[in-house]
């Protein structure tokens, strides 16, 4: 059975997370945690709850401390209702409470619940923490409903009810994909047209959204090879990832090609350089002797084309950066390239945590709007239900 560590928050709706207690109880093992200012709103206090990071008078050597137990044994950690002060210390690692230090030292995925005030919720700074807190890899934050509150506003920042928060649990557990049998190959970052050995072009792409898509593949337990070229953050080794640095398109042709073969699903997201020189100069271009340089560009090694050409079971997604978002051409490239599906995005989200996406994949057209971390779920969520046929 699985465990949940439902934290309870010092708001007024949270009343409602004992309704939703009694629904998990049925289907989970729940180990409720409440924080001090939620004891005063709640009516019923009748259940087993911690709410103190101490709570024996004493601890000898090899005691189990309360917050890193609890911590350890979890498989999800919902907070419901989650108040502005909850998820803002959060976000800054600030663990003055036994339910702020069992979330900071969990590794478990965490499901936020929001629920405040409209002015609260779209509070400039508190909407800064929110968004930072969502770009985590294993948190996932519901927005709020829109509705009367309980200052009699009309607004943002009703917490979703206990069966919707219910829904949302468990097809958390059923979206928990195992792709352990698969084998991903994908390329992020950017790459490098040199002129001369110390001169280049490139383009502004941070990697970012690639890099969200690497780490949502590892979570469904498979085999990642990521083919890297220049990113704006260290890509560091972990279990069942592959790195191969490859800044150049020639680079990148080659660690693709080489390990096109034996993968199940390719991305191609990494932003490489159309166009390339038509002569590269071998020595440092002297600037006295070249007050005026002129530069021919011919087309570069189109990498999604050539893969495309030699597709045979792979399911294979290209990216594709466009000013204006036209569904006809993300279409033509598709068929183009033989791809089985296209992500096209708008150049403005070059560099952000927030994208929006068309996701054009077997005759379907998705539009995908979030956090990157939250995009890059879902895509891989669409294509391993497809790949598993569920």
């Amino acid at each position: 059975m699985k465990h949940i560590t439902l934290i309870i928050t010092g708001s007024i709706a949270a009343n409602k997370a004992l309704i939703l207690l009694k629904q998990l109880k049925k289907e989970f093992l729940v180990d409720i945690i409440c924080t001090k200012s939620s004891l005063h709103f709640l009516e019923d206090k009748t259940f087993s709850y911690y709410s103190e990071m101490f709570e024996q008078e004493s601890y000898v050597k090899g005691d189990l401390i309360t917050h890193t137990n609890l911590a350890i044994k979890t498989n999800l950690i919902v907070v419901y209702p989650a108040t502005m002060s909850f998820i803002s210390k959060a976000n800054l690692a600030i663990a003055d409470s036994l339910a702020l230090s069992v979330f900071l030292a969990s590794k478990a995925e965490k499901i936020l619940f929001p629920a405040m005030n409209h002015n609260m919720y779209h509070n400039q700074s508190f909407q800064k923490n929110l968004l930072e807190l969502s770009n985590f890899e294993n948190i996932t934050i519901i927005p709020p409903d829109s509705g009367m509150l309980a200052c009699k506003m009309i607004g943002d920042g009703r917490v979703k009810s206990p069966d919707n928060a219910l829904a949302i649990i468990k097809d958390f557990f059923k979206k928990n994909i195992d792709l352990s049998d698969k084998k991903i190959l994908i390329n992020i970052g950017r790459t490098k047209t040199y002129i001369d050995p110390i001169r280049y072009i490139t383009n502004n792409s941070s990697g970012k959204m690639g890099k969200a898509l690497v780490d949502a593949f590892l979570k469904t337990n498979a085999k990642v090879v990521l083919v890297a070229g220049d990113c704006d953050f260290e890509i560091k080794s972990q279990k069942n990832l592959t790195i191969i640095k490859a800044n150049t398109n020639e680079k990148m042709f080659l660690a693709m090609k080489e390990n096109f073969d034996n993968a199940d699903i390719v991305i191609c997201a990494a932003a490489l350089n159309d166009y390339k020189v038509s002569k590269y100069i071998p020595n440092k271009i002297i600037k006295n002797k070249n007050e005026n340089l002129s530069l021919s560009l011919i087309a570069n090694i189109d990498v999604l084309a050539f893969l495309g050409k030699q597709k045979a079971q792979q399911v294979l997604i290209g990216f594709a950066a466009q000013e204006v978002n036209d569904k006809n051409l993300g279409i033509e490239k598709m068929k183009i390239k033989n791809c089985d599906g296209i992500c096209i995005n708008n150049i403005s989200v070059m560099g952000k945590n927030e994208t929006e996406i068309n996701f054009y994949f077997k005759n379907n057209n998705y539009n995908l709007i979030g956090s990157k971390v939250e995009v890059s779920k879902q895509i891989v969520d669409i294509i391993s239900k497809n790949i598993l046929n569920y």
